[in-house]
């Protein structure tokens, strides 16, 4: 698929997080949090099904439907039987670009996840949406106050760009660089890559003038 749209996860002005709630250990509460906390200056949609007036002291929508404006980039938090659905809805709305972090999608022993595995893969070869994901553990972008990740540790800015399709690797590599003082220019995990593919990320990363390839 290429670079196409993929300007949408790195340059978004509208982040829609579904699955956010301010209950403790909560994913997309930890994506809020890590968003408010890196300076993000665009707009954060927290959407939760319970139909919370706020989370995190952003005014919350109850559905997918009601998002307004259509956020450049959507974040899938919710349960994997779940997350089909989901991006169906997305793409009803006009969302162009998704990032699924649902955890346990990509086990394909596991006979409980394997029809939401099935029911996305077919989802997403009907439309044109681009899906990073799922199983990822999300996108950081320093100089842009970009922090759309479940890291517990703040990434510093700085001119490498760090992609990899483990979300544990990637975190471990994250508190190492950390308390070296080591910063990036991007941070991006595959997880499962149901559609952005390592060399996908690698051609628009390196159009970058912030980042170094190496």
């Amino acid at each position: 698929m290429g670079t196409r749209s993929l300007e949408r996860f790195f340059q978004p002005e509208t982040i829609a997080v579904i699955g956010a709630s301010d209950r403790q250990g909560s994913l997309g509460g930890a994506i809020v949090r890590n968003l408010q906390s890196s300076g993000y200056g665009g707009n954060i949609q927290p959407v939760n099904s319970k139909g919370y007036k706020e989370i995190y002291g952003l005014p919350a929508f109850s559905k997918v439907s009601q998002l307004s404006p259509v956020p450049d980039l959507a974040i899938i938090c919710t349960p994997a039987d779940s997350v089909a659905r989901v991006v169906k809805q997305l793409h009803s709305l006009g969302v162009e670009a998704a990032m699924i972090l649902t955890g346990g999608m990509a086990r394909a022993r596991s006979w409980q996840f394997r029809p939401s595995s099935e029911r996305l893969d077919r989802i997403v070869k009907r439309t044109r949406m681009r899906i990073l994901g799922p199983d990822c553990l999300g996108i950081v972008i320093p100089h842009r106050s970009v922090n759309a990740s479940v890291l517990h540790v703040p990434v510093k800015r700085g001119s490498i760009a760090y992609i990899g399709q483990s979300g544990t690797l990637a975190s471990g590599v994250m508190d190492w660089a950390y308390s070296r003082g080591i910063g990036f220019s991007h941070v991006a995990t595959l997880g499962r890559s149901e559609d952005v593919t390592l060399p996908d990320l690698i051609d628009y990363i390196a159009q970058e003038l912030k980042a170094r390839t190496l």
